[in-house]
C-alpha cells in the first residue's frame, strides 16, 4: 500500500503468479491498482499491468 494525500484514493501493489494454461510457462505479472471509494462504495478502480509481459508468457510473436 502507498499513502495518498487524498483519503478516498488508495494505491496498492501486488503479484499474481502461476501457469499458463495455453503455453504451460509459469509466469509473474506485477500490478499496480489505484481504487477510489467514496462512501462506502467503489467509484473507481483502474488498474496497470504490463502487456508485454502477458505476450511473453502466451508465446505470442511479434510483440
Amino acid at each position: 500500500m502507498h499513502q495518498t494525500t487524498d483519503p478516498e484514493v488508495s494505491i496498492a501493489e501486488f503479484e499474481l503468479a502461476g501457469i499458463a494454461v495455453a503455453t504451460q510457462k509459469p509466469y509473474r505479472l506485477r500490478y499496480v491498482v489505484v481504487l477510489t471509494v467514496r462512501d462506502g462504495l467503489i467509484r473507481r478502480y483502474r488498474d496497470y499491468w504490463s502487456p508485454l509481459a502477458v505476450t511473453d508468457v502466451l508465446g505470442v510473436p511479434g510483440v
